[in-house]
């Protein structure tokens, strides 16, 4: 476990197990590749199979649908952790590479993108009113299970 962490990009931490507080801005993406060479194995998310709307964008990317997860995040906040793998960047260190949660990532990156006002229910007491702060600041950093 030592040998991986010193291996890591800045500012990860390690938490437990396998779950890490990232740094929102080092968690990378799979891009689908543009040509199915078999010879070659790729991971990218496999929602970019599919056509939701007939006009091809991918089930659950369609405009309406992010935005209804985009509100969820903002007046709910997300409660769950990102799903990664260890990948090498172009400096030989191991960055998260998003595995699930990708709609969530795209929302959350959009919400900071604007800096709208989220919800911390960090920040909340029973019986309290609802705390929203920046996204930024929500969201700098984000929990995250990599394998």
């Amino acid at each position: 476990m030592e040998e991986k962490q010193e291996q890591v990009a800045g500012g990860i931490k390690h938490l437990h197990g396998s779950l890490y507080l990232v740094p929102f801005d080092l968690i990378k993406l799979s891009t689908k590749p543009e040509k199915s060479d078999k010879s070659d194995l790729a991971f990218f998310n496999v929602r970019y199979l599919t056509d939701g709307d007939g006009k091809g964008t991918p089930r659950g990317l369609d405009k309406e649908q992010m935005s209804t997860l985009r509100n969820s995040i903002k007046e709910d906040s997300f409660w769950g952790a990102f799903v990664c793998r260890w990948v090498k960047d172009e400096n030989g260190k191991n960055v998260p590479q998003l595995v699930v949660h990708e709609r969530q990532w795209r929302n959350i990156d959009w919400l900071r993108s604007k800096n709208e006002k989220c919800r911390d229910r960090s920040k909340e007491t029973d019986g309290s009113e609802a705390v929203y702060v920046p996204a930024k600041e929500l969201y700098a950093e984000v929990p995250c299970h990599i394998f």
